[in-house]
């Protein structure tokens, strides 16, 4: 009974420092940092991540991204994403490039077959293939250390003999996440 009624006690004292620590918003952040509690307050070491946008530049110029098949057009540009830190976790996403394209007039199976033609070439192997279309590839880039890089196609159509016009190909590497 006792035990319960300190239990009872210490749960009112810690809920009373909450509110107060609300009304002190400032002094209870710059507690939390001090104590290192705030996990946004992680830094990245120098030299990690994309120095220059090496990686990113690379795999942007990578044949894969700039040969499509006949009849289709790319949308837009192509969207370049540079490593971001990602505090919480204390790591790098690695930096990404996404290619918008469409093919009117081709099959899933088709354009499939055209990317995976293309990506083999380049240096790409293949890892799999949903609904007997190619679409996961892998390459080692070289940026003084090998390092996989991963590419992957997505159509929109389920049906692999109808055209599919939407096409998104997304090739991605991984950060320096240590010196």
């Amino acid at each position: 009974m006792k035990i319960t009624k300190t239990l009872k006690l210490i749960s009112k004292i810690v809920a009373t420092l909450v509110i107060i620590g609300g009304l002190f918003y400032g002094s209870t952040v710059i507690y939390y940092k001090v104590i290192n509690l705030i996990p946004g307050d992680a830094k990245p070491a120098p030299g990690t991540g994309d120095p220059g946008n090496v990686r990113l530049n690379k795999l942007a110029n990578d044949p894969i991204f700039h040969t499509l098949p006949l009849g289709c057009h790319q949308d837009g540009k192509l969207q370049k994403s540079p490593a971001e830190w990602r505090p919480f976790h204390k790591t790098w996403d690695g930096p990404s490039v996404t290619l918008d394209f469409n093919c009117p007039n081709l099959s899933e199976s088709a354009v499939g077959d055209f990317i995976n033609n293309v990506a083999v070439k380049s240096g790409w192997v293949l890892d799999g293939d949903d609904r007997n279309i190619p679409d996961t590839w892998h390459k080692k880039l070289k940026y003084g250390v090998e390092e996989d890089s991963i590419l992957y196609i997505m159509g929109n159509n389920l049906n692999t003999s109808l055209p599919s016009p939407s096409w998104e190909l997304d090739g991605s590497t991984d950060a320096i996440n240590s010196q």
